[in-house]
């Protein structure tokens, strides 16, 4: 996803607030959208949330050091309330056991099969860390949030979007209508599912879909009244 991509949704939503979900080290994504925002929606907020302690402090020392620290809320935590993160059992059976699926639909996963249950775990299990962030960022913001970057470990993507239909569904007013999001990992087993998914919802609209990398794609999300 390129700067004038996030330029590009941002000014047709005329975003007031972004989330990002997996920050990462800060330098890639969250700084292409930081960029664009203040070309194009320089009041605009980001909030980008990141589970793991040591990619949280490293990209806090680059914003401060790079300069993007306005309007930019780095947050620690994972995303989803601790009990739907997937447990060494089923991360087993949907990722391993199940692994020919995603081999039939081109779809790779990380890891050898052989490290890739432990892997994926500690991915999502980060200790001492809060849990839930998404919901809490979405409740306290002052502003319907316009733009949502979803680009978390591989295994939870689909975990983690539909916990965010499902606050958007509980929390309607908290939401620009309609909204966007932007799926990273649409050629992977992140949100290969999740774009299947959006692509049979009536009113529901790819803006833009690519095979960059492990792929991606711009959603025009239009939820029930």
């Amino acid at each position: 996803m390129t700067e004038q991509y996030f330029a590009e949704f941002l000014a047709k939503y005329k975003v007031k607030a972004a989330v990002e979900t997996g920050t990462f080290y800060g330098s890639g994504t969250t700084t292409r959208l930081w960029r664009a925002a203040r070309k194009v929606a320089p009041s605009a907020t980001i909030t980008t949330i990141e589970c793991n302690k040591k990619y949280f402090n490293d990209a806090r020392t680059y914003f401060a050091k790079a300069g993007l620290t306005t309007h930019l809320q780095p947050l620690l935590g994972v995303t989803v309330p601790k009990f739907m993160l997937l447990s060494l059992a089923e991360i087993e059976a949907q990722f391993v056991r199940r692994e020919s699926e995603f081999g039939e639909l081109g779809a790779p996963l990380d890891h050898a099969p052989e490290n890739r249950v432990k892997a994926y775990f500690k991915e999502s299990h980060a200790p001492d860390v809060e849990h839930g962030v998404l919901d809490k960022v979405i409740q306290a913001s002052s502003t319907p949030i316009g733009l949502f970057v979803l680009d978390s470990a591989g295994h939870l993507g689909r975990v983690e979007f539909h916990y965010l239909l499902g606050l958007a569904l509980q929390f309607p007013a908290k939401f620009s209508r309609p909204f966007c999001i932007m799926l990273d990992g649409t050629s992977h087993c992140k949100h290969l599912r999740s774009l299947q998914f959006v692509k049979k919802q009536p009113g529901w609209k790819v803006l833009r879909e690519s095979t960059d990398r492990f792929g991606w794609a711009a959603v025009e999300v239009m939820l029930p009244a």
